[in-house]
């Protein structure tokens, strides 16, 4: 039940979360296109009969002449397209806008295949959730830097003499806080039994660290052997207190102890570990 209760609210959070990234993905990507198409449409061949045939579809064919309009446009129209390395800059941009796995872009036409192949950020492990961190992390900063550039190339405001030194450098090797408060974090659940040495280090590290990161760590034996004395006696929760001190230690961790009956009554307070902007 711990599980099953933290999972829906960390999805509840990501959704909220992620919503506006979604949306802005969605309103770069047809601006991007938008761009692209207009610029197909000043071309020869986008003035030939047969395309603006095309463009204006079926309902009112009959009453144009298409060759005559073609004529009259490839006469008028300016010669110049596109600069060669800007049409290649948005089509790079696009791509990338397209092809991330991070999240849903709603009114994409293949929604539930964009849903298969994104990635997923739900773990039963420490070591598998900061190895997927570190993997992605290259993919999230092209994407973050893709947003940036992309911003600018729909408000029609990118300078190459300004703008190309800006971003070659972008994100040094790392994302800032405010560009990891538009991803997804990441969602840990596991039990306090797996949690052994090299567990626990993964752990305190992705803490330490101040990934993006929500661990559940459920302890289902509220008697232990204790480490210290080891003759026989048992301690009340000792693995938990640990854990729990550890972790405040650090300091900017969010950090909720209940017991499993508890947690309704504490469904605001994991609403907003689950909203914190750092590690819980």
């Amino acid at each position: 039940m711990p599980a099953a209760l933290l999972k829906r609210a960390w999805s509840v959070v990501q959704d909220r979360k992620t919503r506006k990234l979604s949306e802005d993905l969605r309103r770069l990507i047809i601006g991007l296109s938008n761009i692209l198409e207009a610029d197909a449409a000043r071309s020869a061949a986008g003035r030939s009969a047969d395309a603006l045939k095309s463009a204006i579809g079926t309902g009112h064919a009959e009453v144009f002449d298409f060759a005559a309009l073609s004529r009259v446009l490839s006469s008028s129209a300016a010669r110049e397209g596109l600069p060669a390395g800007r049409r290649r800059r948005v089509e790079a941009l696009l791509s990338v806008l397209k092809s991330q796995r991070f999240l849903p872009v709603p009114g994409e036409s293949e929604r539930h295949a964009l849903h298969e192949r994104c990635y997923a950020f739900t773990f039963g492990s420490c070591a598998d959730a900061l190895a997927a961190y570190r993997e992605r992390l290259p993919k999230a900063m092209e994407l973050a830097k893709s947003i940036a550039v992309a911003e600018l190339e729909v408000a029609g405001e990118y300078r190459e003499d300004k703008h190309d030194a800006l971003f070659k450098d972008f994100g040094e090797g790392n994302l800032g806080e405010e560009e990891l408060s538009h991803f997804p974090d990441y969602l840990v659940c596991l039990p306090a039994a797996r949690l052994q040495a090299a567990e626990t280090d993964r752990l305190m590290e992705m803490l330490s660290a101040g990934l993006p990161v929500k661990i559940l760590v459920q302890t289902d034996d509220l008697l232990e052997e204790s480490t210290i004395a080891r003759d026989g006696h048992f301690a009340l929760g000792m693995r938990a207190k640990q854990l729990a001190s550890m972790a405040i230690g650090l300091n900017d961790v969010f950090v909720l102890q209940s017991a499993s009956s508890n947690l309704f009554q504490f469904r605001d307070r994991i609403m907003k570990g689950m909203s914190y902007a750092g590690p819980a």
